[in-house]
């Protein structure tokens, strides 16, 4: 993992864990000497996973990971988040029976607006990382105020 990544990943993971202050100030220190020692980044890449793989939404997981940088990768979860809540609302203005699911998905009504984002969500999940890794997106979003 690119070390860059894993500062990133782990001090946003971090932030959000509520982890027992002596862990988390054990991994913050790691991580400063390895932005100022480059010799021993794989160590402390090794020490971190051990730390946090076992826990709760750990960005260390098992199986393969995406090549997607993790600026766009954040940026693809908050467009998607956007397309979720939009999608929420778009349900609510309309009569259920309007909208239906896709034929490979039984050509029905969906159950709610949450399964409808559900699907709406993974489907621009999808199309982001295509268009990233097909070059038709540089995987820049800014919001607008």
């Amino acid at each position: 993992m690119e070390f860059d990544r894993l500062v990133a990943e782990v001090e946003e993971y971090l932030d959000r864990a509520g982890l027992p202050i002596g862990i988390e100030s054990v991994i913050r220190s790691n991580l400063e000497i390895g932005k100022e020692n480059i010799e021993e980044r794989p160590a402390i890449e090794k020490s971190t996973k051990a730390l946090l793989s076992k826990r709760e939404g750990s960005p260390f997981r098992k199986g393969p990971r995406t090549k997607i940088p993790y600026n766009v990768e954040r940026n693809i979860s908050v467009l998607c988040d956007l397309v979720y809540d939009a999608s929420i609302e778009y349900w609510r203005s309309l009569p259920s029976w309007l909208i239906l699911k896709h034929k490979k998905s039984g050509n029905g009504s969906y159950e709610n607006a949450d399964e409808y984002a559900e699907v709406e969500r993974k489907k621009m999940k999808t199309n982001l990382e295509r268009r990233y890794r097909s070059g038709n997106w540089n995987g820049l979003y800014e919001q607008s105020s």
